[in-house]
């Protein structure tokens, strides 16, 4: 499991384990996303898998860096879009 607590130096795509396979399947999502905070979510990972900063990501994106790191981390983990939609709530 990925772990992004303490703040390290960006690291590239590949060593995320982000490949053009995830690029492909995010923007195929960001295309077909109707909630915004999921098209903003998808959107940061996507710039992410691109090579951008999680920082860049987090600021082209309107999230917070923190926010960024943990749909990262929860992308990483399911390998889906859906991965990234909000939890329901009770």
């Amino acid at each position: 499991m990925h772990s992004f607590q303490g703040m390290r130096p960006a690291r590239s795509p590949a060593e995320l384990g982000l490949t053009a396979y995830d690029r492909r399947k995010l923007e195929r999502a960001l295309r077909q996303s109707r909630d915004a905070r999921h098209f903003r979510r998808l959107l940061a990972i996507k710039l992410i898998a691109e090579g951008k900063a999680p920082g860049e990501a987090a600021h082209l994106a309107a999230l917070s860096r923190p926010a960024v790191y943990f749909w990262l981390e929860r992308y990483l983990t399911e390998r889906t879009a859906s991965a990234l939609v909000d939890a329901p709530r009770s």
